[in-house]
């Protein structure tokens, strides 16, 4: 069986994708799937994040991808995998020298496609691949929506605007009319929230949509916020997927401090419980 693809994907910064893309891995890790992570970002948070000194790597992501870029035939994916820590859970790590591919990707044929051919050559070994990206619109994230079966939009509450969502909705548009790949967002996750934030976020979304207030309900404002995103994601992304919301908490940065998933540090925490919901619902096959 092939291995299910899943980018975290978002233009900006902040917004969770790491923190989404390691506690994921850790929750299917839990599982007993062989999962496989992507570290697409030249910051290589998501390495950090699992534990590796990403000072003291003889190879990473970088090699492999240059080697394809040139044809050389030197360093193949395989090449570049290391193991972590956590059982069931292989790295694919990224160094500050991933930024120097960009301009060999765009002088390569097929530039959009070469992370999804190199990611061919491990699909059979894994159960999951997930791709943490960089904060920025260049090949890296093309790459990354090319190769997903399935797409994570992570939104910070703290960065969260309408004109983000759109942004990112239209990135998906023109890779389809440039492409010819179609591709939607599959699941949003919901970081750092905040009840006590919860007023002003209701306001923006409520002043670009304001027929929906009659429609609220004000016996549960979680669930308030919640519905309000899905139907002006419906609206603007042709959103139709599954939301999830992630309270701001210590436990995170914790586990991010030790190197590990919160699965596998503090697995019976609030916010272990609501990855592990998260996790279960991407086993059970949503959208894919």
């Amino acid at each position: 069986m092939r291995a299910k693809c899943i980018a975290f994907a978002h233009h900006k910064g902040g917004t969770g994708k790491t923190t989404s893309c390691i506690n994921i891995a850790g929750g299917l890790a839990k599982k007993g799937k062989k999962v496989l992570v992507v570290d697409l970002d030249p910051q290589a948070s998501a390495t950090v994040g699992l534990g590796i000194n990403k000072n003291y790597l003889p190879v990473s992501l970088y090699d492999a991808l240059f080697d394809r870029c040139n044809n050389e035939g030197k360093i193949g994916i395989k090449d570049v995998i290391i193991s972590t820590e956590i059982d069931n859970i292989h790295l694919v790590p990224a160094t500050l020298d991933l930024a120097g591919i960009l301009v060999s990707m765009h002088d390569t044929k097929d530039a959009s496609r070469i992370l999804n051919q190199i990611l061919d050559e491990v699909r059979d070994n894994y159960d999951y691949i997930l791709i943490d990206t960089p904060p920025s619109y260049s090949f890296f994230l093309i790459n990354a929506i090319v190769a997903a079966d399935h797409i994570v939009l992570p939104l910070d509450t703290g960065y969260f605007s309408m004109e983000s969502i759109e942004t990112f909705a239209t990135i998906l548009k023109d890779i389809e009319d440039e492409l010819g790949v179609k591709k939607d967002i599959n699941t949003v996750i919901v970081t750092k929230f905040q009840e006590s934030k919860f007023h002003s976020l209701y306001q923006k979304i409520s002043q670009r949509l304001p027929a929906l207030s009659k429609l609220i309900s004000l016996q549960d404002p979680i669930k308030k916020i919640e519905d309000e995103i899905k139907i002006y994601l419906s609206v603007r992304a042709s959103f139709n997927g599954d939301l999830f919301l992630v309270p701001y908490s210590k436990e995170v940065y914790e586990a991010q401090k030790k190197g590990l998933p919160v699965s596998h540090c503090m697995p019976d925490g609030k916010i272990g419980g609501i990855y592990r919901g998260i996790t279960q619902r991407m086993v059970d096959g949503i959208s894919i």
